[in-house]
């Protein structure tokens, strides 16, 4: 990372910035605050996809689950399955026929990044950061979370709120866990809400819920 970082410092920010990530990018922003903390002023966590968190508090059960769902993927995309590794991980994420639901264009969407989600996933399941880590995260950080997600992405959020010091919560009434497709709009609003507190100097922290 800090290769990616050094070469792109002409195009990059002068300074540090608001990180915000969704899932798999959630679980990427955590990695960047961690290993340069220089560059973030603040976090906004929506659902970070922190498997290994799970065995780390003893919910073996959960992390095998969630290895079985990264295994199918991988290997339907290997097998050139693209639409049945998405319908699988749409539907377990957001209730079953929510992959025939959606709009063409938006299904093209999710198919022309079956390769990059297969590398996610494997990379997912061998993410360093361990729960002693969470600690250093003193940047202000807010996790969100969907109201109707899944026990995974809920038990993964309790977890964060719980380790990162004088952390914000902030739920996502009816939402699943495309809360940033689905609650577009509230997303955005907390996103610029959480930053402009910090930019105004109001450190103070608390929970909130959106509808």
């Amino acid at each position: 990372m800090r290769g990616v970082i050094e070469q792109g410092q002409q195009e990059g920010p002068a300074g540090p910035v608001h990180v915000a990530g969704h899932s798999y990018g959630g679980a990427v922003a955590v990695r960047l605050a961690l290993n340069y903390p220089e560059l973030v002023k603040s976090l906004f966590l929506i659902e970070p996809v922190l498997t290994p968190l799970l065995r780390q508090t003893g919910e073996d059960k959960l992390f095998e689950m969630e290895r079985s769902l990264a295994n199918a993927f991988i290997a339907d995309y290997e097998a050139g399955r693209s639409a049945s590794a998405w319908r699988r991980f749409i539907d377990h994420h957001n209730g079953d026929g929510t992959w025939e639901s959606l709009s063409g264009n938006a299904r093209y969407r999710f198919l022309s990044m079956t390769r990059e989600t297969a590398d996610a996933y494997r990379s997912n399941l061998n993410n360093p950061t361990t729960l002693y880590d969470l600690r250093a995260l003193t940047m202000p950080t807010l996790v969100a979370c969907g109201a109707r997600t899944t026990e995974t992405y809920r038990l993964i959020c309790r977890i964060l709120r719980g380790r990162i010091p004088g952390c914000a919560t902030l739920d996502v009434e009816g939402a699943a866990h495309m809360s940033p497709l689905s609650h577009a709009e509230q997303i955005a609003d907390a996103i610029e809400a959480h930053a402009g507190a910090f930019e105004r100097g109001e450190r103070r922290l608390e929970h909130r819920s959106v509808a």
